[in-house]
């Protein structure tokens, strides 16, 4: 997703909440990285580092990945 989560979180899109209803079930067997405003995602020879605050959201599930200041290698 390259929209951050907060500003996005409340939507809805064709009258189904974006989250809750499409992008929850959607993660079934699949991994999202959900970033709030201010983190972002670094890739340096092939590794993948999280700056600030950002969950990962998989199997209708949505964790902490990282808190704001501070990085997770993913």
């Amino acid at each position: 997703m390259s929209t951050h989560y907060q500003m996005v979180k409340d939507y809805c899109l064709d009258g189904k909440k974006l989250f809750e209803k499409i992008t929850y079930p959607d993660s079934i067997h699949h991994c999202f990285l959900v970033l709030e405003d201010g983190s972002y995602l670094l890739s340096v020879n092939n590794q993948e580092t999280v700056y600030g605050k950002s969950y990962l959201l998989h199997d209708g599930k949505l964790e902490i990945l990282c808190h704001e200041n501070e990085k997770c290698k993913i």
